[in-house]
């Protein structure tokens, strides 16, 4: 008995001992530190982007001068706090061998993921989720372009952070080979500092008075918002899983406001059996080609803009590529949240698939970036030809100059050119797309002196090669007797992006420069003259145009748009949606223009759609953000049944 109680007590000190040996060592603090420490300068970023966008006077003017600080109580128990303690936990039921090589892993990689939301913040204003991260990635090694995206002083500062962690993870394996009791004495201290200093700071910080705003809330819970989507919209669909598409389709009009297509006797049916050509310009802003101005630089577009119907507030519903592509043929507002990968076997409703039912071929060429599924959502669609040209996939190419995907439109042109003519010769209707890729931002110097350096320099050289596109398909359709029986369109997904597009551009912002794109309808048989549309008209309203147009009525009850001749769009809610890239959506609504920014939380109002006034507060403000969440719930659902099959 006396010799197991003896037992028990030696053995509790060697206990405690394995046990304090097993935690991780507070020399590893310093590792953590640094990924820390770059997540407090982006927060920085954002509590100065935050407050330079809102008005002075008031708890605004005195957050600004005196209690800054506040924004980051939260941040520094979390950081310096909360979450060293959990990794301590976990490192705990490491091996001991293990624990630092994970640390520094996970620092590294923490670090990395802090530099991508950087750059992100730093061009749209927005943190970038998991999803966009990885096809941002995807295009950055297939294209060289990218590289204008990554500044060099950022890239020096994310070296010298990773370089700092790998220095301190050696440094912190050096201090554990040395002396035990030494480096205890070494590892004590340190932690009484850190912890003085920690909980000074914290008190600090949460002795200042600050009412609960986005400024206040924690990076880490940002991130997390931005990996995880969560938001209100998300919540509310939750609530909508019950409706049909028709049913989802009619709480939008009534939100909307948004007419039903009606017979026009001056446009139904007057392009019956008409083939259809949609040249989609990649990157291609109104303002640098304006269809109601001065065409004299573009012949072939002034020649075609005499027969047609002219948007001249033409407006894509997204400002990337696929979601844009999405509502030019589906005549539905994207998911503003998440994209649609879509899948072959799941299909979608609009002017595609509509037609392809009626018996015509169906195909889309120019290159093809398969990072987001995009193949399978253009044979969702309808398209079944994907007039792809060799080394036109994205993923998998190499780095491509400008001059290199030059010719892969070009190519791709040519394929679309030969399958219009062997469809011609077998009198097969056809509706084809052309989606030429040279105009993706930041456009190329294309001038044949390389002295186009500014914005305007640079537009107006890729402008004239897409007016010599169109000029080249204009001419094979007349050779091919088959011109004066296709309607033309011609717009662009969407307009310029950032700051690296355009120094100028209003980061983080719903503005003009991203949405308004041009937009004209050419078909000389019904539109003998041309027609300049002055309200404002949007992507989904393409498809209605196009199949009223050719008077079929079958096939369109999930339509969320209207031709674009009818004026009783006037009235309409017309979206702007971004908030899965810009972190931001917009409506135009009784003559005023309006958006929310969801990070910082701020709403404004214009009279037009750039924004940099004051702020929209109160009840008003609480009307746009229920508006905008509706919007975002009702599409979510809605692309949900499309991936589930669950329409009815």
């Amino acid at each position: 008995m006396l010799s197991s109680l003896m037992s028990r007590f030696s053995s509790r000190p060697a206990t405690a001992s394995r046990f304090l040996w097993q935690l991780p060592s507070p020399s590893y603090l310093p590792l953590w530190l640094v990924p820390v420490f770059s997540m407090i300068a982006l927060k920085h970023l954002f509590v100065q982007a935050s407050l330079a966008a809102l008005t002075t006077g008031g708890f605004v003017m005195t957050l600004a001068h005196t209690a800054e600080i506040a924004c980051f109580r939260m941040d520094v128990s979390l950081l310096f706090i909360v979450i060293p303690l959990v990794l301590a936990v976990f490192l705990f039921f490491l091996p001991k061998s293990w624990q630092l090589p994970v640390l520094a892993t996970i620092c590294a990689l923490l670090q990395l993921l802090i530099y991508a939301e950087a750059r992100s913040f730093v061009l749209v204003g927005q943190l970038v989720s998991p999803s966009l991260l990885m096809s941002a990635i995807s295009w950055g090694m297939s294209d060289s372009g990218a590289r204008d995206y990554i500044s060099v002083s950022s890239l020096v500062k994310l070296v010298n952070a990773l370089a700092l962690i790998i220095a301190f993870a050696l440094l912190a394996s050096r201090l554990d080979r040395r002396d035990a009791a030494r480096s205890s004495w070494f590892g004590k201290g340190f932690l009484i500092c850190y912890l003085a200093l920690t909980l000074s700071i914290s008190i600090a910080c949460w002795a200042f008075r600050a009412p609960e705003t986005p400024m206040t809330t924690s990076f880490v819970s940002m991130l997390m918002k931005a990996s995880f989507g969560g938001d209100d919209a998300t919540d509310r669909t939750k609530g909508l899983q019950s409706a049909s598409l028709e049913e989802l389709v009619g709480k939008y009009r009534q939100l909307a406001k948004a007419p039903i297509s009606e017979r026009d006797p001056a446009y139904w049916g007057r392009a019956k059996s008409a083939n259809v050509i949609y040249i989609v310009l990649e990157t291609g802003p109104a303002r640098y080609l304006n269809m109601t101005g001065d065409l004299s630089n573009y012949p072939n577009l002034a020649r075609l803009r005499e027969h047609s119907l002219v948007g001249d507030s033409h407006h894509t519903t997204y400002p990337y590529t696929n979601r844009a592509l999405l509502s030019l043929f589906s005549s539905l507002y994207p998911d503003g949240k998440k994209g649609f990968q879509g899948s072959p076997h799941r299909s979608l409703p609009g002017v595609i698939s509509t037609l392809k039912n009626a018996g015509y071929e169906t195909g889309v060429y120019g290159t093809l970036w398969t990072a987001e599924h995009d193949g399978n959502m253009f044979k969702s669609l309808g398209f079944d030809t994907l007039g792809v040209p060799s080394g036109g996939t994205y993923e998998t190419a190499p780095q491509i100059q400008w001059q290199k995907k030059l010719n892969l439109d070009q190519e791709a042109l040519h394929m679309l050119e030969t399958d219009i003519k062997r469809w011609s010769s077998g009198n097969r209707k056809f509706v084809v797309a052309f989606l030429p890729q040279i105009g993706h931002g930041p456009w190329p110097n294309m001038s044949d002196d390389g002295q186009a350096h500014t914005v305007a320099e640079r537009g107006l050289q890729l402008m004239r090669q897409y007016d010599s596109w169109a000029g080249e398909i204009l001419k094979s359709l007349e050779n091919d007797h088959v011109e004066s029986n296709t309607i033309i369109v011609l717009t662009a997904d969407h307009g310029l992006r950032n700051n690296v597009d355009d120094p100028d551009y209003p980061t983080g912002m719903v503005d003009e420069v991203s949405f308004h794109v041009p937009l004209f309808v050419y078909y000389p048989a019904a539109i003998p003259n041309r027609v300049d549309i002055p309200w404002i008209t949007s992507h989904i309203d393409i498809g209605p145009t196009v199949l009223d147009l050719l008077g079929i009525e079958s096939g369109r009850t999930l339509e969320e748009g209207a031709p674009i001749w009818q004026a009783d769009l006037r009235g309409r809610t017309t979206f702007f949606l971004a908030s899965g890239y810009f972190g931001t959506d917009g409506y135009y609504r009784d003559q005023k223009y309006y958006m929310v920014k969801y990070l910082s939380d701020s709403v404004y109002e214009n009279s037009s759609l750039h924004f940099s006034g004051p702020q929209l507060r109160g009840t008003a403000a609480d009307e746009v953000k229920e508006r905008t969440n509706e919007m975002n719930a009702l599409q979510s659902a809605m692309f949900l049944k499309f991936l589930l099959g669950t329409e009815k």
